[in-house]
C-alpha cells in the first residue's frame, strides 16, 4: 500500500514593511509597501516617488496563494488620473518577492509590460 501524500499547501507570509524601485528605460521611481496579511489575502499603503511627485498607493483585491502572490495598487498620479499597477511574482525567501510590474490603467503609460522586479522586505 502506497503511503498518502499531503496535499497541504503553505501560504508564504507576507506581511510587514517591503522597499523596491520601478525602474525602466532609465526612469526609477522608489516605493515602499506596508502588506497585511490574513490568511492568504493581502491588504496595505504605499508611497511611490516619480517625475510628478509622491503618491499614495492603496493595496486592495490582493492575495497569496503558496509562494505566489498578486498586489494590486491603486493612486492618484499628478496629473489626477487613477493609476493601478500589478505586481505578479513569487516568495522566493522570507525578504524577497520577485516578478513582474504592470501598469492596468492608463493603458498608454510608458512602463514595458511585465517589467521586472524585485520587492525587499525592511521590517
Amino acid at each position: 500500500m502506497a503511503a498518502p501524500t499531503s496535499s497541504v499547501v503553505t501560504t508564504a507570509s507576507v506581511a510587514g514593511m517591503w522597499t523596491s524601485a520601478l525602474a525602466y528605460s532609465g526612469v526609477s521611481s522608489p516605493f515602499s509597501l506596508t502588506l497585511y496579511q490574513t490568511l492568504g489575502v493581502v491588504s496595505g499603503m504605499g508611497i511611490i516617488r516619480d517625475e510628478q511627485g509622491t503618491h499614495v498607493m492603496g493595496v486592495s483585491n490582493s492575495g497569496v496563494v503558496g509562494n505566489v502572490v498578486t498586489l494590486v495598487m491603486d493612486y492618484t498620479n499628478g496629473a489626477g488620473a487613477p493609476v493601478r499597477m500589478t505586481i505578479t511574482g513569487s516568495v522566493t525567501s522570507s525578504t524577497t518577492i520577485v516578478g513582474v510590474v504592470n501598469v492596468v490603467w492608463p493603458q498608454q503609460a510608458a512602463v514595458p509590460a511585465n517589467t521586472a522586479i524585485t520587492l525587499t522586505k525592511t521590517g
